[in-house]
């Protein structure tokens, strides 16, 4: 008796076509479960050989990001370092230095005896090293000469401008020199 299924498996065979060949598995129903397993574990480690490369380039974007990130911090110190170099060259002009703006100025307001609603801190001129400032502000108003309501801050002008103040006080040519 010729079962179908025979004349098909010759049939294969004589074509060259094998069911492993047709990746195609034989299986009984008593290893049936046992391949489903198979099959399901090797599409599980399938897909955590995708997630693996995936943490893989997340990882290297994240490393390379550490990597730009440290180099601007550093930068970032770098330029603070250089801005604390620039602060302290002209606090150094202003209040600490040879000569400084602080003290240059007290010397000038004392000298020319300017009349000024403010004055620096004692600290700030202490910083200056501005060692005539050790008298109290009394005293230097007591040497001041007087005079009178407060001027705004700046030099006392004299009262009376001394000489033509300018050109349109200068002398005009006169229309009877023409004829």
């Amino acid at each position: 008796m010729n079962r179908p299924s025979s004349r098909r498996c010759r049939a294969t065979r004589r074509s060259g076509r094998t069911p492993t060949n047709a990746k195609v598995i034989v299986s009984s129903p008593t290893n049936l479960f046992a391949l489903l397993k198979l099959v399901a574990d090797l599409w599980k480690y399938n897909d955590q050989d995708k997630n693996t490369k995936e943490i893989a380039a997340c990882g290297l974007k994240l490393y390379e990001q550490l990597v730009a990130f440290t180099s601007s911090l550093e930068g970032v110190g770098a330029a603070l370092d250089k801005a604390r170099d620039a602060y302290n060259d002209a606090y150094k002009r202003l209040c600490t230095g040879n000569d400084n703006i602080v003290r240059v100025g007290e010397r000038l307001r004392r000298t020319a005896r300017l009349q000024t609603k403010r004055h620096h801190s004692a600290r700030t001129l202490e910083l200056a090293g501005d060692e005539e400032e050790a008298l109290p502000e009394a005293e230097d108003k007591a040497t001041a000469e007087p005079t009178g309501p407060a001027e705004p801050a700046g030099l006392v002008e004299p009262a009376e401008p001394a000489g033509p103040v300018g050109p349109a006080e200068a002398p005009q040519p006169s229309d009877t020199t023409r004829s």
